[in-house]
């Protein structure tokens, strides 16, 4: 069993994110009351009552689901490990051989991958992250580029050192 060096769990809690999901589910629960318990039709077109109570139940079920996903990253001493729950059922691994160096970055998720979550730049640059602009780059042998989203820099950073130095 390998030994842990460092541990980060994120989860999507940008406020905006927060304000989104609430007002959606706000508004299809107000959409209920209105409908199926007052008796007046919500909307010009309104959808029928099972049909309103159905969008309102796949929209809150989204939204938990939304708010259960978490990215977890690990440095053992034999390589960097990182999943999203929800989309990833094992861990990933970039095993210490195989990374060629890797870097504290400051990064643009939107102007680079086009926001957060796992997002490809490229066919050899994907990213994972959750929130904020802080990151380690991985540069790998194989030529490719995983670029790790962090909430602790120094800390991932310096843990991922120290794996490379046990080698």
């Amino acid at each position: 069993m390998s030994k842990l060096l460092y541990r980060e769990q994120q989860a999507f809690r940008q406020p905006i994110l927060i304000i989104l999901f609430s007002g959606m589910n706000i508004l299809w629960l107000a959409g209920i009351i209105q409908q199926v318990i007052l008796n007046k039709p919500f909307g010009t077109n309104p959808a029928s009552d099972p049909g309103l109570i159905i969008i309102a139940v796949v929209i809150i079920v989204m939204t938990i689901l939304f708010f259960r996903i978490r990215m977890i990253t690990e440095v053992r001493n034999d390589g960097v490990y990182y999943r999203f729950t929800l989309f990833q059922g094992k861990f990933r691994v970039i095993t210490q051989p195989e990374i060629k160096t890797c870097e504290k970055v400051i990064f643009h998720p939107l102007k680079e991958y086009g926001g957060w979550g796992i997002k490809r730049k490229s066919r050899n640059d994907i990213a994972y992250s959750v929130s904020g602009n802080s990151g380690i780059r991985f540069m790998l042998y194989s030529g490719k580029t995983v670029l790790i989203g962090t909430q602790r820099p120094d800390f991932f950073y310096g843990s991922v050192q120290s794996m490379m130095k046990r080698s």
